[in-house]
């Protein structure tokens, strides 16, 4: 680096010296384009500071601002720390009092990153929204969980909705969509998408598309028009591109930790009611006050909400079970080998025949996995009884102890006991299983070893009504009575001629 005394040797050696640029090149080690730039403009100082500048409001947050940094490369990096992010965490957990500007200039410098341009859009109330799938890192039950997350933002008030799925499949895209309506509690006129597949077919020419039939019906069903941005031009739905990132900055920052989807999906839901108090740059009304504005413009919600499933068609094996999706539920046994349908919510397997609904399951995304009712298999049972020890669909049944315990009963006591008590499983097809328990159990007290003994105990409790108290609240003459004395059951033998 040239010094200002260097400068003023070149232009002595130069033109009191009479000295050549090259040998001033040579002798002071500079190359001979510096020492052309010095003779010919001249040399001028620049301003450099001798002491690191003060930053008093700054200086004590540094480190803390370094730690996060660091920290963030071992998260996802859409669930990295913005500026803003680190911001709202100093004042909100170490009452920073410095601007956020400071932060800014400040995270720049280390990330030596150049801010990002936007460019301002404008809407009529209700007439647009943008949707999306986007992921983030959880901690789900204390393990790490990547998630899905379904964004839907309004177009003129800006107002975010974001719920978290354990994927992308047709049957959360369509209760996302549902749940967005429900919380806005209308429907835009028109929504863009990317070309997802669960709404598109076939891409066209232009934007022209051939769309999913079940998408057809969720549109139909909420009367909203569907645009489609052209292929490999996500820019056009920049506000929900813009939703994905912010809410993975500042709803997934630090990584929450839940449960379950019901616990994440209720705090996402109050980070998006919070937003109403915001004000977006450029505007002059908060997004909760634009969204009353909004609402007004919006579709109203139609009397019954569109059933978010996939439906299948499947058939029954000669085990009474239909697979969907690698994994095996069971059907009552009269259905085996009939055609049947599978409607597949997020969380619930519905088997139906025709209309009516045979099995309902929760739904389990393991994959090469059985899901057995024992109850579907008793019937099959009572014939094959023999097969009762082995039979797979009875391992595992978590029912009281006192339902083994009286199977043993039976079978020390009658050379059928097995089949007695096959029977008496049955009844939990029509009765709960505390309303069983209880007839068993009073069964054992009074030594009743058969079916008929235990289904006439658990009738006569269900069916036989119990006596209601009498108020005499009203009858002040009849309170004073006291206890009536029960008289001596011998007066009864000498009625019927005893002694």
């Amino acid at each position: 680096m040239i010094t200002m005394i260097d400068a003023e040797l070149i232009r002595k050696l130069f033109y009191l010296k009479g000295k050549s640029k090259k040998w001033i090149a040579r002798q002071l080690g500079h190359s001979p384009k510096t020492i052309r730039k010095v003779l010919r403009e001249g040399f001028r100082p620049s301003y450099q500071r001798i002491k690191p500048y003060e930053a008093p409001i700054l200086a004590p947050v540094k480190d803390i601002i370094d730690h996060w940094l660091n920290e963030d490369t071992n998260h996802p990096p859409k669930q990295r720390h913005t500026a803003r992010r680190i911001y709202q965490r100093l004042v909100g957990e170490y009452r920073f009092q410095g601007s956020e500007e400071a932060i800014r200039r400040y995270v720049r410098l280390v990330k030596k990153k150049v801010p990002e341009v936007f460019i301002p859009l404008s809407y009529e109330p209700g007439s647009d929204a943008v949707a999306d799938w986007g992921e983030a890192q959880i901690i789900l039950s204390g393990n790490p969980a990547l998630v899905q997350l379904f964004c839907m933002r309004l177009c003129f008030s800006s107002k975010p909705f974001v719920m978290a799925f354990p994927h992308q499949r047709q049957e959360a895209f369509f209760e996302g969509h549902v749940r967005a309506f429900e919380f806005y509690e209308g429907v835009p006129y028109r929504i863009t998408y990317d070309n997802l597949k669960t709404a598109v077919k076939k891409v066209l020419m232009g934007r022209s598309r051939v769309e999913q039939e079940a998408f057809i019906a969720l549109r139909s069903h909420y009367l909203f028009n569907s645009n489609f941005c052209n292929p490999g031009k996500a820019n056009e739905k920049g506000a929900v591109e813009n939703l994905v990132g912010y809410c993975r900055r500042n709803f997934f920052v630090p990584v929450p930790e839940v449960t379950s989807f019901d616990e994440l999906n209720t705090i996402l839901r109050t980070k998006c009611e919070a937003e109403d108090k915001k004000v977006i740059k450029g505007q002059n009304q908060s997004i909760g006050e634009r969204y009353l504005i909004e609402k007004k413009g919006m579709i109203a919600l139609p009397k019954t909400s569109f059933e978010c499933c996939r439906v299948v068609s499947t058939k029954a094996d000669s085990y009474s079970r239909v697979l969907f999706e690698t994994n095996h539920y069971s059907v009552p046994i009269n259905y085996a080998y009939k055609s049947l349908t599978v409607k597949a919510f997020v969380y619930q397997i519905q088997i139906i025949d025709k209309d009516k609904i045979i099995a309902i399951y929760k739904r389990d995304y393991g994959r090469y996995l059985e899901h057995l009712n024992p109850l579907h298999y008793l019937p099959a049972l009572e014939k094959k009884w023999g097969a009762f020890d082995q039979a797979r669909p009875l391992k595992g049944w978590q029912l009281s102890p006192v339902f083994e315990s009286y199977h043993q009963i039976l079978k020390t006591h009658l050379s059928r006991g097995t089949r007695e008590y096959i029977k008496i499983l049955r009844l939990l097809e029509n009765y709960s299983e505390k309303i069983v328990r209880e007839a068993i159990e009073e069964a054992i007290h009074h030594k009743i070893y058969s079916y008929d003994g235990v289904a006439q105990l658990l009738r006569r409790e269900i069916e036989v009504p119990k006596p209601l108290p009498m108020d005499l609240s009203s009858k002040s003459h009849l309170t004073d009575l006291g206890t009536i004395p029960i008289p001596p059951l011998d007066q009864y033998l000498k009625l019927l001629g005893g002694d």
